[in-house]
Parts: structure tokens; C-alpha cells; sequence
């Protein structure tokens, strides 16, 4: 019964299933999977013509394995598409993906690769590369679908590999990009626009047409910046600060243009064109429906507008259709298209998201709603605010732990302030945008975009900084996020249900999260090891010692990276300072252990089965001095230095700079 009301659950279920499986196939040639699907696919025809029964079993069980198999091909061949390169320098020419962004000491150039020449032949390859570029060139009047032609060393992106980090090079290989590289002025052979556009580009160099418009009609400085990104998603502008405060307000979501701002669009449409009824409703679901998709289009059709968009266009067709649709299998349709464009794309953090608060808010917001009632008009906007947030926070709190290591504790007081602002900013904007034409009526709805975002961006900074605004810290692994997801879910179901139902099945869904998380303590108490974490900022070195974490800082504050780690495995962290006492000898797992950020004396260095250096200058060791390994930590300069360093020790090395987190298993003692 539940497939026949929600179809799309056989459907996307097996395929994600497959595309999760697809890692496991890496091996396995493409030809070979397409074979065994013609060898399901018959069967499947067969079965379909032939049973005529309407619970055919053999037809869901062949078109289930169906699914699954395409899960796995489309996702093993998304990644098999990008080009592999050399690490040396070449000429390619690429299409511009979007406007240069500017950063610190440079400007981010992000370009989809078309062609490399090598040994003078022009050969076709796939996958795109982020360039970094000096800030004194003339690329910066770069915009989408313009060509350039340049030389540069492609270098791979890679992780830091530090324990449970965000697997930063998995995601940017999902968006296509597996390479970066760095370019002078003097390495663009030729840069140009191109003789058409795609439409993407089109939105994109569109998108920054109404940034300017905005900045034409009064939006300056920080307002201007906050508006672009909840009316636009264009974030680059935002400073960190800015994004730390929504962050830890709870409020992020409004920046991340989706379902929320889909929603409050169509609503809004669809609500001033209450005139056009009876037969003329097909044009009031047919503005609704296009002012989506002319939304999505101003934003650059980003992915998440763009499923958001799909799935109120499946809702609204279905009123028109005088159909009941399914707001579930909506979701599911939505998320299966976008899934086939790129299997990869239910990886993405945002997807996730997104798309887990919006099921949350399919499954229990009506009941949570209903659990009071106010007959106050006022009050009743407000219990419906905190009830979405509510359900949406509920879903979105294992994600939000695994990712980001923090939770708002504020969210509903945040929600409550910014979202009714939010929805002023959103529907001023887009008004806006459709009164151009017109100067002085668009300056008007621009004028309340940016008062409006300023009071946005003022309350939010207050509520961030109310004490204990945020749980910091604190974090669990992906199956603990997954068994938490569906643990909250059974949790809420037996709440919220009229009918009564046994306890037993939240409290078994608590138990396997709880007996997950116990195992994973059990098995950590039994491992010692060394940690060097590649850090951005100050090395930081750590002993694990069972659950505990002994963390030698080289600065004022703990690296992220290592709080990470104790988050999420839920280590005592305890703190030793070593700044002016080194070198600074450890013994641990029946090994001596130096840190030092100078020339340690050779009779430490004797004495030591480990050095852990932290030092500027280059390092050498007599032969009679030579421990068993050296940790060069990421604050050497450069190649120049590891080169040195390399001509003096052949073994035992290891640079935390370019071969990532040191870790070494330690006896338990």
C-alpha cells in the first residue's frame, strides 16, 4: 500500500542503494555491468508482459535489482569521467564557470577543462580546475562561458588526512573538480568570450546584473551582501564573520537558497492571483509555476533552487490536475531527477540537507501544529514558525552534529526573528528584479531589501552572542548520523500518532544508536597512538591514550582539526602547552617522542625513537644521531626545504605538508 500512495520509495530507494554500493565496484569494468543489465533487463519485460497479476513479484524483484545495478553504472561511470593528469606543466583551454572570486592574495577562477595539448596534439578531456591567480590582472573582468587558454601544473586536490575529517577532495570530485592550479599573468596564452553562451551562464552573468542593480539603488556594504545572498545565494560576498554569526544562530539556511525561499515565492505568487479561479486557474498554477523557475534562473540555477523548484512544480501541477499528490513522493521525484543528472550529488552536504529537513517537515509538521491551538492570529504565525523549525531542526540535527561538530541551541528564538525578515527580503527582491524597468518603484522595493537586511543581520549578530547560543564541539560518525536520523524519526512517529502504538520500536531504534556509540568507545580504549594533525594554523601533536587525547599545543588555541577528532569520537582532551619548554621529550607506547622547533641537541636526538620538528630551518643529523623517523610538521616553507632535508635522511621521513596527518599505533602500556 505504501508504494502504490508513494512510488517513487521503490523506485529511488534501491538506486541510492546502488550509487552507495558503487565503491564497492570500482573494479568491476563498465561493459561487464551493462552486460549483466541486458541480462536483467529481458527478464524484467518477460515477467511484465507475461504475469498480469497485480502483486507481481518477480516483476518488483528483477526491477529492483534494475535499479540498484543503473545506481551503481551511472555513479561508477560519473566518476570515471574525469580526466587524469600529469603533474607537470601543459596547455589547456577551458570555459569559465563563474565569476572570479576574490580571496585574500588572489582570485579564484573556477573553469570547466575542454582540451590539453600535448607533445603539439590537441586531445579532449573532461573535468574542471580551480586556478588561483594574482590580483593584478585583467582577469578579474572574466565571466561565465568565456574562454582561456593558459599553462599551468595541475596539482591533485587532496585531504589533509587528519581523523574523520570533512572528505574535502571526495566533494569536490562529485562537483567535477579533481585538480588546482596557479597561473601569473604571464602564463594566459588567450582569453576571450565565446560565440554563445549556455543558458547556465547566461543565469549566472544575469545573477550579477541584479547584484549591480541593487548596488545602483542603494544596497552598499554589508546589506548588500547579506541580500545577494538570501535573495540570491551568491555567499562569496559575505565576510566569515557575517556567516559565523547565522552559523551559530541556527539560521544558515536562509543564505542556502532552497526550499525556503521556493516556498515563500510560490506562496506568495499564488496568493495574489486568488482572483483567477474556476476555469482560469491553470493561469494562476501557470504563473506560480514559471515565477519559480524565472527565480531559479535569477540565482544561476543552482542545484538547490533547481530541486526545490521541481518539487513545488510537481505539487502545484497536482492542483491543477485536481489530483491528491503525494508531497512525499514529490521529494522522492525531485531528488531521483537531479540523482540521474549526477548520481554523485546525493553526497552533497547541502542535498542532505536540504532534502532531510524537507521530509521532516512533510512527516510531522502538520501534527506537531495541530498539538495546540491559538486562535490569536499573532501567536498562531508564531506557533506555525517554531513548529517547522522544530521538525526541521529535529531532522537536520545529525547532519548538522557529523558536519559542522555544532548544534544551535537558539534556533527556535533565531528562527522566529529572521525568517518573517527573511521572507520581506526575498519577496522585496524579487519585486525588485520584475519592476526594473520602472527606476523609482524598484528603488522603493530595494530600499526595503537592504533596511530590512540590515535589521536581519543586526539581530542575528545579537542572538549569536547570547550565552551557551550554541552546543560547540561536539560531533558523532556518519552511522551514528544515520541511526540517529532514523531513531528521531520512529521517535516523533509514536509522539505524534493518534493511535497508540508499542514503545518498543523507539526504544530498539535508541538501543542500536546507543549499543553503536558504546562499541565505538569499547574498541577506541584499546588503541594508543601518535597523532601529528596537518594543521592551517600551529602544529599540535597528540597522544591518544584509549579515550583520552593528550594534545602538546604549539599555540594559544586547539586546532580545529584536532577538536574535530575528539568530537566526534568523544575523547577527553587534555591540554599540555609547550611553548618555551622545548625540546620537549614524551615517553608513550615504549617510545621516546621529541618535539622541538630548533636544532635539538644530538645526544636528544640519541635518546629519541621519534622527532617531531617544527622548525623553520632546514634539518640535518649526523648518521650517528638518526631516529627512526623525522615529522617535519606543516610549518617548513616549501619543496626548497624539503628537498634539503630529503639529500640529508633517505628513510624515516615524512612531511605532514604534502603526505598529510602523521599516525603511528603506540603499544598500550
Amino acid at each position: 500500500m505504501l508504494f502504490k500512495e508513494i512510488p517513487f520509495l521503490r523506485i529511488f530507494i534501491p538506486y541510492c542503494l546502488g550509487i552507495a554500493a558503487s565503491f564497492c565496484a570500482e573494479g568491476i569494468g563498465i561493459k561487464i555491468m551493462l552486460l549483466l543489465s541486458v541480462f536483467l533487463i529481458i527478464p524484467l519485460l518477460i515477467s511484465y508482459f507475461t504475469i498480469k497479476s497485480y502483486n507481481n513479484t518477480a516483476f518488483g524483484a528483477i526491477l529492483t535489482a534494475a535499479l540498484f545495478l543503473s545506481g551503481v553504472i551511472l555513479a561508477v561511470n560519473e566518476r570515471r569521467s574525469l580526466s587524469t593528469l600529469e603533474q607537470k606543466e601543459q596547455l589547456f583551454c577551458s570555459v569559465v564557470l563563474d565569476f572570479p572570486e576574490e580571496k585574500e592574495n588572489s582570485f579564484l577562477i573556477k573553469s570547466k577543462l575542454k582540451y590539453i595539448w600535448s607533445d603539439s596534439v590537441k586531445k579532449r578531456i573532461e573535468g574542471s580546475i580551480i586556478l588561483y591567480h594574482s590580483k593584478n590582472s585583467q582577469l578579474t573582468k572574466l565571466m561565465p562561458g568565456d574562454i582561456i587558454m593558459f599553462r599551468t601544473t595541475p596539482l591533485e586536490i587532496r585531504n589533509k588526512g587528519n581523523p574523520y575529517e570533512f572528505d574535502y577532495r571526495f566533494y569536490m570530485e562529485s562537483k567535477g573538480f579533481r585538480y588546482y592550479g596557479f597561473i601569473q599573468k604571464d602564463d594566459i596564452i588567450y582569453y576571450g568570450s565565446p560565440s554563445r553562451r549556455t543558458l547556465r551562464e547566461k543565469a549566472l552573468i544575469f545573477r550579477e546584473q541584479i547584484i549591480n542593480m541593487y548596488q545602483e539603488k542603494g544596497a552598499r556594504g554589508k546589506r548588500l551582501a547579506l541580500a545577494a545572498a538570501i535573495t540570491l545565494g551568491e555567499k562569496s560576498m559575505l565576510g566569515d564573520d557575517e556567516k559565523e554569526h547565522f552559523s551559530r544562530a541556527g539560521v544558515m539556511h536562509i543564505m542556502a537558497v532552497s526550499g525556503l525561499h521556493a516556498g515563500v515565492l510560490s506562496l506568495f505568487i499564488f496568493n495574489i492571483l486568488f482572483f483567477l479561479k474556476g476555469k482560469l486557474k491553470i493561469l494562476r498554477v501557470f504563473f506560480t509555476i514559471a515565477t519559480l523557475w524565472f527565480f531559479a534562473f535569477t540565482t544561476g540555477l543552482s542545484p538547490s533552487v533547481m530541486r526545490a523548484s521541481l518539487m513545488f512544480s510537481f505539487l502545484h501541477t497536482g492542483q491543477l490536475l485536481n489530483r491528491k499528490i503525494n508531497p512525499l513522493n514529490s521529494l522522492l521525484a525531485s531528488a531521483f531527477i537531479l540523482s540521474v543528472i549526477n548520481p554523485l550529488v546525493i553526497f552533497d552536504p547541502a542535498f542532505q540537507l536540504s532534502y532531510v529537513a524537507v521530509f521532516f517537515i512533510i512527516l510531522f509538521y502538520r501534527d506537531f501544529y495541530n498539538t495546540l491551538i491559538f486562535n490569536n492570529f499573532m501567536f498562531d504565525k508564531i506557533w506555525q514558525l517554531i513548529s517547522v523549525s522544530f521538525v526541521a531542526q529535529a531532522g537536520t540535527l545529525p547532519l548538522t552534529l557529523a558536519m559542522f561538530n555544532r548544534f544551535s541551541l537558539i534556533f527556535l528564538l533565531s528562527n522566529i526573528l529572521i525568517v518573517p525578515l527573511a521572507a520581506v527580503i526575498i519577496i522585496s527582491g524579487f519585486l525588485a528584479v520584475i519592476t526594473a524597468p520602472v527606476g523609482f518603484v524598484a528603488s522603493i522595493f530595494v530600499t526595503v531589501m537592504d533596511r530590512t537586511s540590515f535589521l536581519a543581520g543586526y539581530l542575528t549578530e545579537k542572538t549569536s552572542m547570547l550565552p551557551f547560543s550554541s552546543l560547540e564541539n561536539t560531533g558523532i560518525t556518519v552511522p551514528e548520523s544515520i541511526l540517529l536520523i532514523i531513531a528521531l524519526a520512529i521517535f516523533l512517529n509514536y509522539l505524534l500518532s493518534e493511535k497508540k502504538k508499542s514503545v518498543v520500536l523507539p526504544l530498539a531504534a535508541f538501543l542500536a544508536l546507543i549499543v553503536t556509540v558504546t562499541t565505538k568507545k569499547v574498541i577506541s580504549g584499546f588503541k594508543n597512538e601518535l597523532i601529528v594533525y596537518n594543521t592551517q594554523s600551529v602544529p599540535v601533536a597528540g597522544i591518544k591514550n584509549g579515550n583520552t587525547l593528550n594534545l602538546f599545543c604549539m599555540g594559544e588555541k586547539v586546532p580545529g582539526e584536532a577538536l574535530r577528532h575528539s568530537a566526534i569520537m568523544g575523547l577527553h582532551v587534555k591540554t599540555i602547552d609547550v611553548r618555551g619548554k622545548m625540546p620537549f621529550l614524551i615517553r608513550a607506547g615504549g617510545k621516546n617522542i621529541l618535539i622541538s622547533d630548533s636544532y635539538p641537541a644530538e645526544n636528544a636526538v640519541k635518546k629519541s625513537d621519534i622527532v617531531i620538528y617544527t622548525g623553520l630551518r632546514p634539518l640535518f643529523l649526523s648518521e650517528s644521531a638518526k631516529p627512526d623517523n623525522i615529522i617535519l610538521t606543516s610549518a617548513y616553507p616549501g619543496r626548497v626545504f624539503e628537498n634539503k632535508v630529503r639529500n640529508n635522511r633517505v628513510n624515516g621521513l615524512w612531511f605532514i605538508k604534502s603526505q598529510g596527518c602523521f599516525r603511528m599505533k603506540l603499544k598500550r602500556e
